[in-house]
């Protein structure tokens, strides 16, 4: 019995330190050999300014009102994200497993933003001027949103897969890293997008508020008794 013992063990460590050579080998050519890829790219289509509805329809279309108020003015956005996933694989077909080095494009863009400002307002006054003049503001955070989310999202790629395949059963690295886009990529993503509307509600302050219905001799306070 000692003798079996003796002539067993060995044999038994050689496998199990072939094995783990192996194991160590896929990593090692995975993290060499593959390399993730990302692109996120932000743009807009400009803005067009409406001057045909009235404060009573734009209080209803606003996002950010208080019973009372009416509209002089409303700035909307509509935006498109785009994601797309492809990734390079190396199998490892000793053990029915693969990595994949994740390749990603997002796109984020505004439609053509729409810019309205109420129809009570001839063009050729100053009120028009000092409505539009505000929700120009309104247009440039908007703009200015925009790729600061995609370079958050850039980075938050890097972060995530830069350096480190993902490793799932073979034939399933693809599936897992469209799990992953579904569950943590999107909800960032969207949560990042939504953001620029507290920043919208926060600009159309009591002191803007002030500001505008004082502005051409307090035309716009006194026409329309309105709070903006």
């Amino acid at each position: 019995m000692p003798i079996k013992i003796r002539t067993v063990l060995p044999v038994l460590l050689g496998l199990a330190t072939s094995a783990a050579a192996q194991a160590q080998s896929f990593e090692a050519r995975c993290a060499s050999e593959l390399q993730s890829r990302f692109q996120v790219t932000s743009s807009s289509a400009g803005y067009a300014v409406d001057n045909t509805v009235a404060t009573k329809v734009l209080h209803n279309r606003a996002v950010h009102n208080s019973a009372g108020d009416m509209m002089l003015g409303l700035t909307s956005a509509t935006s498109r994200v785009e994601v797309s996933i492809d990734g390079h694989v190396l199998q490892d077909p000793g053990n029915g497993r693969e990595c994949l080095a994740p390749q990603i494009s997002v796109d984020l863009r505004y439609l053509p933003l729409q810019v309205y400002v109420a129809r009570e307002f001839s063009p050729a006054g100053c009120p028009y001027r000092a409505v539009l003049d505000h929700e120009m503001e309104h247009v440039n955070l908007y703009l200015q949103h925009l790729p600061k989310v995609a370079g958050l999202v850039q980075q938050a790629l890097e972060k995530r897969y830069r350096g480190a395949p993902l490793y799932a059963a073979s034939g399933a690295g693809l599936d897992a890293l469209a799990n992953q886009i579904d569950t943590w990529l999107w909800p960032m993503i969207k949560t990042e997008m939504q953001r620029i509307e507290v920043y919208q509600k926060a600009f159309d302050s009591d002191e803007e508020s002030f500001r505008l219905s004082s502005a051409c001799q307090g035309e716009l306070g006194l026409n329309l008794r309105s709070r903006y």
